[in-house]
């Protein structure tokens, strides 16, 4: 029997992937909570997929105008 789980990329909690994006878990939670980000319970513990992370970020790229308009509105990143 073969493990269809090997050399897959693990899902992600949500400490952990506040610390991978440098963002409140308030925030993610807010990100799941509008639909903005996919996640599900296993027990109490909330995770996010791994594919949805990739999908998140990918969406969610700045262009350099972008970033140049948004930090002029005085907007972080």
């Amino acid at each position: 029997m073969t493990d269809t789980h090997v050399g897959m990329t693990p899902d992600w909690s949500v400490p952990l992937l506040q610390q991978k994006w440098r963002c409140s878990k308030q925030h993610l939670y807010s990100l799941i909570a509008s639909g903005e980000l996919r996640a599900f319970h296993v027990g109490r513990r909330i995770v996010v997929p791994a594919d949805e992370v990739e999908r998140f970020e990918r969406e969610n790229v700045i262009a350099p105008r972008d970033f140049e308009q948004a930090a002029g509105e005085g907007v972080s990143a």
